[in-house]
């Protein structure tokens, strides 16, 4: 498939459109702290935060409706073979409608139709519900990893010489055969190492709303912009995506 017609493929998908929207929205929060670090004219900090504000309202108007789409998902992994998986896939899209049901509410209020008259409980609940998706999706990223150092040491340990079981022909004993094996499990396995890394970025966000640790918009900006960025990687190439 050529450049043109990957980004036409790109682009017709609406979670294409999402995570590029995500990208600048955490790049623009990023440029006005730094902006408001340096002590520029502040007429451009406001644009910046003019900017993100803007297509963070965008994302949730493209969003719309897809809290429906999590809970047919949900139905689909509920029949999962492997209990933990399905236990945590299934809750995770589960948390996901919930917490994408409240974002369509924030969205209302902001344009205008609905008045909240505690708009930050509302705020803090969504945090909470995608704080508790993540925390399923991390521990699903790190039973599949246990899954294959199992496996991968299952199969060193069926050979007599560990050489041909390590990469560029190492051999190590112990901590240091545990870190060959989780970094060749990782390198075989792009779609679970990138879907790791994405939400190991992003779990640090609600955190931060949530009070329970303190870091920078600068710093939230820089982690928006790493899980964007592996997020539109694997809508680019679907080869990326961890399934189920």
């Amino acid at each position: 498939m050529d450049l043109v017609s990957q980004i036409i493929k790109f682009n017709s998908q609406t979670s294409g459109r999402d995570k590029l929207c995500r990208f600048f929205q955490y790049g623009s929060k990023c440029s006005w702290w730094y902006l408001q670090k340096l002590s520029t004219d502040k007429t451009f900090t406001e644009k910046a935060k003019k900017l993100e504000n803007t297509l963070s309202a965008t994302r949730k108007l493209l969003r719309f409706g897809k809290s429906f789409e999590m809970v047919q998902e949900a139905l689909t992994t509920i029949h999962l073979n492997d209990v933990f998986l399905r236990v945590t896939i299934t809750i995770a899209k589960l948390n996901t409608a919930v917490y994408l049901l409240i974002d369509h509410i924030l969205w209302a209020e902001k344009v205008g139709l609905l008045v909240l008259l505690n708009k930050k409980y509302y705020r803090e609940l969504s945090a909470q519900f995608w704080l508790v998706t993540l925390i399923l999706n991390l521990s699903r990223d790190l039973y599949e990893i246990l899954e294959s150092l199992k496996k991968a040491s299952g199969y060193n340990k069926s050979k007599t010489d560990n050489k041909s079981c390590m990469p560029n022909g190492m051999v190590a004993n112990g901590d240091m055969l545990q870190l060959q094996l989780l970094h060749k499990c990782l390198i075989n396995n792009p779609p679970l190492a990138l879907d790791t890394m994405k939400n190991a970025a992003d779990i640090l966000l609600p955190l931060s709303i949530l009070g329970f640790i303190r870091i920078s918009p600068g710093q939230q900006g820089i982690l928006g912009i790493i899980s964007s960025f592996i997020g539109i990687m694997t809508v680019w190439n679907s080869a990326l995506r961890l399934r189920p």
